[in-house]
């Protein structure tokens, strides 16, 4: 293991305008963030790069920028291979321009709910597209041999990812 990739958490560094959806998710899962992404270093542009899905599509932001927009939470430095870097960014560039999957983000609330009651059900809408959770938790579950299942990809949330990094990694 000879470096790293970077899962995070955050939230609107405005409150002005309202940032609706996001204080909806801090809201529905109980958090101080609503937002989950993946930082790494591009070493051949000397750049520190976020992946992350938000707005209407998965796209790459300057940490510098990132930095101003967001409040950064808390963050899991993952210790990877040259090699997995290399895939995960690789697999960024692939998904840059999906869009953002905001109908199939909505189908978590019935899955959440199911589980009150000891039920488990996949997510009921069926959307192309990603979230913020989805992308950070498929990076996991891709590069970094986490035992996620698709269907709990599909329906993690970032309080879902954050809780499974803390219980992994402390």
């Amino acid at each position: 293991m000879n470096d790293s990739i970077i899962i995070g958490f955050s939230r609107p560094s405005k409150l002005w305008p309202l940032p609706l959806f996001a204080w909806a998710i801090m809201l529905f899962d109980w958090s101080n963030f609503s937002h989950a992404y993946i930082r790494f270093s591009m070493d051949a542009y000397d750049r520190e790069m976020v992946f992350q899905a938000s707005g209407l599509r998965v796209n790459f932001m300057p940490w510098t920028t990132f930095q101003t927009m967001e409040v950064i939470v808390h963050e899991f430095e993952i210790p990877v291979s040259a090699e997995t870097k290399q895939a995960v960014i690789q697999y960024a560039l692939d998904e840059v321009g999906t869009p953002y999957a905001l109908l199939a983000a909505f189908g978590i609330i019935p899955v959440k709910i199911a589980a009150l009651f000891g039920k488990k059900i996949k997510n009921p809408i069926t959307q192309k597209g990603d979230w913020c959770s989805e992308e950070a938790a498929i990076v996991l579950k891709d590069y970094d041999q986490i035992p996620f299942t698709a269907d709990q990809v599909r329906c993690m949330t970032p309080t879902d990812v954050y809780n499974y990094l803390v219980k992994v990694l402390g």
